[in-house]
């Protein structure tokens, strides 16, 4: 069974990023 993890760490890292940027 194929594991969407790979799909959520993309999103996390994204959403995670542009937090980042707004905080800088």
């Amino acid at each position: 069974v194929p594991q969407p993890s790979i799909t959520t760490l993309m999103f996390l890292f994204l959403w995670e990023d542009s937090n980042l940027r707004k905080c800088v």
